[in-house]
């Protein structure tokens, strides 16, 4: 919940994916596998959610949880980079122009 207040503050709602990134691929990844199994009758992976897949490919609990780390942390980094280049552009943006809300320059 706090993400997504922090998100839409800083008008970066677009990143909450990012921030999730991991979540998001494992929601994503039933959702198209039963989306291809209602419509084609086949499935896309050995079994959902992804990570299942991979266990059923032969990678080890442990090797899934590892990668997974590194992918959360990529997606981290992406948004956090992201959101302070945000910060920041839109920091320049309104330097200068003093209180936005009434109008009035502030000295």
């Amino acid at each position: 919940m706090r993400n997504r207040t922090v998100a839409v503050i800083i008008k970066q709602e677009l990143l909450l994916p990012f921030i999730g990134g991991v979540f998001v691929i494992e929601a994503l990844s039933v959702i198209l596998q039963v989306a291809s199994y209602k419509l084609r009758k086949k499935r896309i992976f050995k079994m959902a959610p992804i990570h299942h897949h991979f266990e059923l490919m032969g990678w080890s609990e442990s090797k899934i949880i590892v990668r997974f780390w590194i992918a959360s942390l990529v997606f981290a980094l992406f948004a956090l980079d992201h959101a302070e280049t945000a910060i920041i552009l839109t920091t320049e943006t309104h330097q200068g122009s003093g209180d936005l809300r009434s109008g009035h320059r502030v000295s």
